[in-house]
């Protein structure tokens, strides 16, 4: 089953538009972390 976004819009830079969606998290207890890499 495919997931749905629950959210869907444009983000404007410019003369660019990025079209952004925005879904459910898969898991209810799921943690979200960055890492950053330097170059």
């Amino acid at each position: 089953m495919t997931a749905r976004a629950t959210w869907r819009g444009f983000l404007k830079v410019s003369l660019v538009n990025i079209p952004i969606k925005v879904f459910p998290a898969a898991e209810s207890g799921a943690t979200l972390s960055f890492n950053q890499l330097h170059g």
